[in-house]
């Protein structure tokens, strides 16, 4: 009846592996479902079949998801597919497992008038990021900046997570100073005013279970049936609060995929799916193995990649798909060439395939800002879906705009406290403030502080050296805006001391703002770019229907694209590993694994075609194949390993730009894609003004190929 249901109602047919998922009844089982397998359709008619069955009631079925959007998706989904066939189908519970701990820690406090507020995003006298700033000021003697400010975030919320013990943490390579001791000091102030951050909602329910027997029998008696969505990301805290919930025999079954677990930053481990048959002995194993979303060379190429890790259930992934699209792997020159190649692929399939959706992945949030800027000047709709607008606001590019502005105005001294020691003058804080004492109004404030009679004469040399400097950043143009700031003034000196940040998270940022500053005129122009450059994020973030999308990896899993690019996969970009004085040769074994899942996450999220590709020069260095590229070289056949798109096709563009470029004088008539016929109006060495009747508008010399060309009347 069910079966006949989905199948003339929505055109949804289960093969064998589907079908026993499906008919599980009692007792505990896991479900390894391989990307594409059509999980969560699966687990809503499993739901459906146990209500329609008689086997429970609808309000006795629970079912435990990761994310508010996924649990919101699912609910949507059953409800759609068994409207009007399942009895009091909206009595089916479908939460969170934090939204689930919330509800006993509720009843606890409420039973016990214990008063409690939540630290972030709640009503509290102080916030999260407040209260660690300060405790981080308190027992390191110094500013914490944003950066370090998220790590400190991420490795409280990992150590409570997978429930480290203080011994443990201290043992944890973290390259926070003083981890521990922050940790705690922060634990002992939310517990001492009444305090909740997010992971609380976890840990206290874990320890208040543990201890209470009585709430423990309450909750776990309100359901029959307890059902475990993206298992894989399941932290061992959550599981633990699961298994207690569900008992040693009870009636759950958790449905996951061991090579999609790209979470262990926040806590989630292989172990947990890995272990699932110790900590219920009596329990069944079902594989969901066919890939119905990716074309059968695609999945046959991923499947082969995922298979080089060792720590994971063994799988026979497949497909009935046909063959589709050639998947590629392309060697690009530089990231010029890969973000002008990739723009025109994309412009071709947005032509001729107006339905199609596109997804550019990326590793790292940083990679997607060329891409948003050439996309915006060249009127292409994009959304974005990650909060990219926090690597514009990095911690290297403020020290940058604080120097810029210093440049302008120097005799402001908060702008001078905050980048004195980043120029390489040679000032301790007392001689700072000895200086800033004894400043006039509008005075410079360098100036003054060569005058200090306790200064060495190599302090004074280097003053006025840096007077100089920055009094000539302001007539620089383009990348020697960077170049200043970086050698002259002395701020590469700075982040080669600086171990906040690994060397290469910073060039891959010197190369991004490199890109940004290319075509500006003045250090001014390229603030004003900044701010235009969030303006743009923020519209992106906000795009709803747009055919394009860039994303993270991490945010596009359980998404599908009929075409993906995953771009900059290059050493220290893909895969990106962590190393550290009590980093061990297993678990960089351990990072690799997941940096090779997080890269199968992205190839099986391509219907049609999926598109890798690797500048072979970046951040102004060669750079070495990364291990993946050298992957799938091997897995590619024969007459595709790989294209590579070097030095040829590149001059042909160059050539192209370049006469285009001198054909670009003013009153030459042009046509343009989006504003039709217009007029040169004016052109410098890096863009040309165009006078369209109604408007005039600034293009650069870099995007002209691809939007304008010459009116057919002028050749």
């Amino acid at each position: 009846m069910l079966q006949e249901w989905l199948k003339n109602r929505h055109n949804i047919s289960f093969n064998d592996q589907q079908n026993k998922v499906m008919e599980h009844c009692d007792g505990a089982a896991l479900v390894l479902a391989v990307a594409g397998a059509g999980k969560t359709t699966c687990l809503c008619a499993r739901t459906a079949k146990l209500i329609f069955d008689g086997k429970a009631d609808a309000g006795r079925i629970c079912t435990l998801t990761f994310s508010k959007a996924a649990s919101r998706d699912m609910k949507h989904r059953f409800n759609h597919l068994f409207h009007g066939l399942v009895p009091n189908a909206h009595e089916v519970h479908f939460s969170t497992i934090h939204s689930f701990c919330y509800k006993i820690l509720r009843h606890h406090y409420r039973k016990h008038n214990i008063p409690f507020q939540f630290i972030e995003k709640g009503k509290a006298k102080i916030d999260k990021n407040t209260l660690l700033r300060k405790i981080y000021a308190h027992y390191c003697q110094e500013y914490m900046d944003t950066d370090t400010l998220e790590e400190l975030e991420r490795l409280i919320g990992f150590s409570k997570n997978r429930l480290l013990t203080i011994e443990e943490i201290e043992n944890v390579d973290t390259g926070i100073k003083k981890f521990p001791v922050i940790f705690q000091a922060y634990e002992q102030y939310k517990n001492k005013h009444y305090l909740l951050d997010f992971d609380d909602m976890l840990t206290k329910t874990y320890h208040l279970l543990k201890e209470n027997q009585l709430y423990l029998n309450i909750f776990r008696n309100q359901y029959d049936y307890w059902q475990v969505d993206e298992f894989q990301d399941t932290s061992p805290v959550q599981w633990e609060i699961i298994k207690m919930m569900v008992g040693y025999e009870g009636n759950v079954l958790c449905v996951g995929d061991d090579d999609q677990t790209i979470y262990s930053f926040r806590g989630s481990t292989p172990a947990t799916m890995l272990g699932f048959k110790d900590d219920f002995p009596i329990s069944k194993a079902y594989f969901m193995e066919e890939n119905f979303r990716c074309g059968k060379l695609s999945t046959n190429i991923s499947s082969q990649f995922i298979q080089k890790n060792r720590n994971r259930y063994n799988k026979k992934i497949f497909t009935k798909n046909p063959e589709r699209e050639m998947n590629e792997l392309i060697l690009y020159s530089d990231e010029r060439e890969q973000l002008d190649k990739t723009i025109d692929s994309i412009m071709t399939i947005m032509e001729n395939k107006t339905d199609a959706t596109i997804g550019v992945l990326f590793r790292k949030n940083l990679s997607s800002i060329p891409f948003i800027d050439a996309l915006s000047d060249l009127k292409i709709p994009f959304k974005v879906r990650d909060h990219i607008i926090k690597s514009m606001r990095h911690w290297i590019i403020n020290d940058m705009l604080n120097i810029i502005d210093f440049a302008y105005h120097p005799h402001n001294k908060d702008l001078l406290e905050k980048i004195y020691y980043r120029m390489n003058g040679y000032i301790s804080r007392e001689q700072l403030a000895y200086s800033l004492k004894i400043k006039k109004p509008d005075q410079h404030l360098l100036k003054v502080l060569a005058k200090n009679p306790a200064l060495e004469d190599y302090q004074v040399d280097r003053l006025n050296q840096l007077i100089d400097e920055l009094e000539r950043l302001k007539s620089k143009k383009g990348p020697s805006i960077l170049k200043q700031i970086l050698y002259s003034i002395g701020y590469m000196s700075f982040l080669e001391r600086n171990h906040s940040i690994s060397q290469s998270a910073a060039k891959h940022l010197i190369s991004v703002l490199e890109h940004m500053m290319r075509n500006a005129e003045s250090p001014q122009e390229w603030r004003h770019k900044l701010e235009e450059m969030e303006n743009k994020i923020n519209m992106a973030q906000q795009a709803k229907n747009a055919q394009l999308t860039l994303t993270t990896i991490h945010s596009a899993k359980g998404l599908e694209y009929d075409y993906v690019f995953i771009v900059d996969v290059t050493e220290n970009i893909f895969p990106s590993l962590k190393a550290g004085k009590k980093v061990s040769e297993e678990n960089i074994l351990e990072q690799i694994e997941e940096e090779r899942r997080l890269m199968y996450v992205a190839m099986t999220r391509g219907i049609n075609k999926v598109t890798v590709s690797a500048p072979k020069i970046m951040m102004n260095q060669h750079q070495f194949n990364s291990m993946f590229v050298e992957e799938l070289q091997t897995l590619l056949p024969t007459n595709n390993k790989v294209s590579r798109r070097f030095m040829d096709p590149f001059r042909k563009q160059k050539s192209s730009n370049h006469s285009l470029s001198a054909a670009l004088n003013p009153g030459v008539m042009v046509d343009h894609i989006k504003f039709g016929k217009g007029a040169v109006a004016s052109k410098d060495h890096a863009c040309v003004m165009v006078n369209f009747g109604n408007q005039i508008k600034k293009i650069s010399l870099d995007y002209a190929g691809k939007v304008l060309k010459i009116d057919d009347a002028e050749s």
